[in-house]
């Protein structure tokens, strides 16, 4: 795992200790070039020595770059940078040594085995503005050891005229696309993959709605289901949950290989069995019989803190229409979840994905802080957070957590579309 932290604020002696800590797996964000030249002339001299680097250009031409290419690109940047920190200016990041080190050995492993089944997560920008966006979930997703395929300048336009977009969106396990002005893409991508979609509006926007407002306006408002929505330039946030994604999809899918193998082996088939390949997996053992892949049983945690949950009903109405899906509720509230956090727990350790009802960005900071340590043992789920205030400033409280797990939506419909393709993200 990498530790990202908001080092804009913290002090030379805060920074220098994190640098120095020879365990540390930091990414240091929003470092002005002013805050490093400060933090430079603290260390001064010392073994932490900080060297910058064009981490995009690096990115950007390892993506396209052939096997004889790459290697000799990764070899040039590993001589120049190694047992040194990182600062990049575009980025405003500096990374740990480790966390460099981290980063080019998955980059080697990932390029080496391209041709293999990888689970992809597709990075899609809208235009050369969200560049910085789209290699900042590069980095992060590499160092994670998750293989991506980042597509920059991919407008509304330009998807147009390429003919074999569709079949790459509908080829990643994930999308997360970034966009701003007025966000068209988003809606574009989603009404042309069933793949689940993260949405990162970017800061790039001019005029009325400035800063990404417009942009993430236009996610608020949407009427098309199943997005989810990050804060803006959240990419950090959209790559943890596509992360957790994937996580659950590789359990999921190793249990239907599981159930399978066990039929074709002839071993008596006893809910002992199926228990004890789900306890090895950490996933539910709620199998009493032999199960192929269509049957296996969906686990959906739906927490909420309704006194009427009747007002649920359309999530679980249109999670019910398909097959094999298992709905467990609990009424929950901040209180109630610190005091029983380990109970909490175990319910989310036996779900494939986690549904959240929220008037504000309480429960999800709550919710999402415990999915962290989850993250941490390799159990991490997605977790999506919806509000049923018609007051739209709700959905801007939770899309504003700080557990940078959560994948919000603007309506329960489109938080049950958004797990349904999770769900069934085979």
């Amino acid at each position: 795992m990498v530790t990202i932290s908001y080092g804009e604020h913290w002090s030379n002696t805060e920074l220098s200790k994190v640098l120095a800590n020879d365990q540390a797996t930091n990414l240091l964000t929003r470092i002005s070039e002013d805050k490093f030249q400060s933090l430079q002339s603290f260390i001064g001299t010392s073994q932490m020595s900080i060297v910058r680097i064009d981490l995009p250009d690096l990115i950007l031409s390892a993506t396209d770059a052939s096997i004889t290419e790459f290697n000799s690109l990764i070899d040039s940047f590993e001589a120049h940078i190694i047992n040194h920190h990182v600062y990049d200016t575009t980025l405003n990041i500096i990374l740990h040594r480790n966390s460099v080190k981290k980063f080019c050995e998955n980059l080697r492993i990932l390029k080496t085995n391209e041709n293999e089944n990888q689970y992809v997560i597709g990075l899609i920008s809208a235009g050369l503005s969200e560049m910085a966006l789209i290699c900042m979930g590069f980095l992060y997703l590499t160092i994670l050891g998750i293989k991506c395929q980042p597509r920059i300048d991919y407008g509304v336009d330009r998807i147009r005229r390429i003919n074999t977009i569709i079949e790459e969106f509908n080829t990643n396990l994930v999308n997360i696309v970034t966009a701003g002005m007025e966000g068209a893409l988003f809606s574009v991508v989603a009404e042309l993959s069933t793949r689940p979609l993260l949405c990162v509006p970017s800061n790039v926007s001019y005029g009325y709605g400035k800063d990404g407002e417009a942009s993430m306006i236009s996610l608020i408002y949407s009427n098309i289901a199943g997005q989810g929505i990050f804060n803006n330039t959240n990419m950090i946030g959209a790559c943890n949950v596509a992360a957790n994604i994937i996580s659950v999809t590789k359990k999921r899918r190793q249990l239907e290989y599981y159930s399978v193998l066990t039929v074709d082996t002839d071993e008596p088939i006893t809910y002992e069995t199926h228990v004890n390949i789900a306890q090895k997996l950490r996933i539910a053992p709620y199998i009493v019989k032999p199960l192929w892949s269509s049957d296996l049983p969906r686990q959906v945690l739906l927490l909420h803190s309704l006194t009427d949950s009747t007002l649920l009903n359309d999530c679980i109405n249109t999670l019910k229409q398909m097959n094999s899906i298992h709905i467990h509720t609990t009424y929950v509230t901040v209180g109630k979840v610190i005091l029983m956090a380990n109970s909490i727990k175990e319910q989310l350790i036996k779900s494939d994905c986690v549904i959240l009802h929220a008037s504000n960005g309480h429960l999800p900071a709550v919710i999402g802080g415990i999915i962290k340590e989850m993250e941490a043992e390799g159990n991490g789920i997605p977790l999506i957070a919806f509000s049923t205030n018609s007051q739209h400033e709700s959905i801007k409280s939770i899309v504003n957590s700080c557990s940078n797990n959560v994948a919000t939506t603007n309506s329960m419909i489109s938080a049950a579309v958004l797990a349904l393709s999770i769900l069934f993200n085979n």
